[in-house]
């Protein structure tokens, strides 16, 4: 059976902290901003064991989870997104991907993220640990914030799966099934998302593995000013030089990418109505830099045009490059 949570009747501004309240008492404590008032969100859950199954419909908003919302889990969640209707923006781990109908994705609950619905539409989780998860996929923070595209591969049977099976769970599954469509369910996610990404499975699982590591930390510490390759490579417990040779498969230095990452939040940052009242030097400070004049610099070089002629020219935030669009 499923659970219904739908809004009560709300005054207009008070809409957005309620949705948030709802995603923060029923999946993890999230903000929600660009919230579209006239759509009233709905949100449907049911479990099979181990995994939980959560549909999000609503209009255009972002959801956001950031470092500060975080908290210690010795067995974090993670999330298999399918993009029932409508489109989407999913960044994570320093990816962006575009999302249409039937895409899915790989979501960390334990690293930052933002979802952006750009229209109406609706939203599936498959929710499960990460003990339970790895058994079926090793390594998935590999994958975070990858985009497995309708149609390709496994992925137009696994989310004809997901969307028939979450139909079924309005009837109900009998108890005794659960546990075994559940495996089968999470073996199918996975396998679509091996054969989609074998060229991520087939390198080294080592430097994979510290590779996501090292993003996730930069991506928690991004607006940190002190944040460096020394202090990165400290954390992984590695040396700087075994650090470069980390980041060498994407052909960026661990300094690139912090500082390509820095330009593209407070880009995003920039083009936010919410953050309109802010200074540009207030949001590059925000986001680590200490320095205006090479704040400018580094934008100019990333976007061709300067932080003001940016804002002024409200240009849509692309996706990084090399990664899903």
């Amino acid at each position: 059976m499923l659970d219904v949570h739908r809004l009560p009747a709300l005054p207009r501004l008070a809409r957005a902290g309620a949705w948030a309240s709802l995603l923060s008492a029923r999946i993890e404590p999230v903000d929600v901003a660009g919230f579209d008032p006239e759509v009233a969100p709905a949100l449907v859950s049911g479990s099979l064991g181990p995994v939980e199954l959560i549909r999000l419909d609503m209009g255009r908003c972002t959801i956001e989870r950031g470092p500060g919302r975080i908290g210690y889990r010795a067995d974090p969640a993670f999330s298999f997104l399918l993009q029932l209707s409508g489109r989407a923006s999913f960044r994570h781990y320093g990816r962006t991907a575009g999302l249409a109908p039937d895409d899915v994705t790989l979501c960390h609950h334990n690293a930052p993220y933002s979802y952006m619905a750009e229209q109406t539409g609706s939203l599936l989780l498959v929710r499960l640990p990460a003990s339970v998860l790895k058994d079926h996929l090793p390594l998935p923070e590999n994958f975070c914030g990858r985009r497995l595209r309708a149609g390709e591969g496994l992925c137009e049977s696994t989310a004809s799966l997901c969307r028939n099976l979450f139909a079924q769970m309005e009837a109900g599954v009998p108890p005794q099934f659960q546990g075994r469509v559940a495996r089968n369910l999470i073996e199918a996610l996975a396998t679509a998302f091996a054969i989609a990404f074998d060229d991520v499975i087939a390198s080294s699982t080592l430097l994979t593995g510290l590779h996501a590591r090292a993003r996730l930390y930069i991506e928690e510490n991004l607006q940190d000013p002190d944040l460096s390759p020394r202090r990165i490579a400290e954390k992984l417990r590695v040396s700087p030089r075994y650090l470069r040779l980390i980041f060498a498969d994407g052909n960026e230095t661990a300094s690139a990418y912090v500082l390509r990452r820095r330009v593209e939040e407070c880009a995003r940052q920039m083009a936010d109505p919410a953050s309109r009242f802010l200074s540009i030097t207030e949001i590059a400070f925000n986001w680590g830099f200490n320095s205006a004049p090479h704040f400018a610099r580094s934008f100019r070089a990333h976007f061709g045009v300067t932080p003001r002629d940016y804002r002024r020219r409200g240009i849509p935030v692309a996706a990084p490059a090399g990664e899903e669009t």
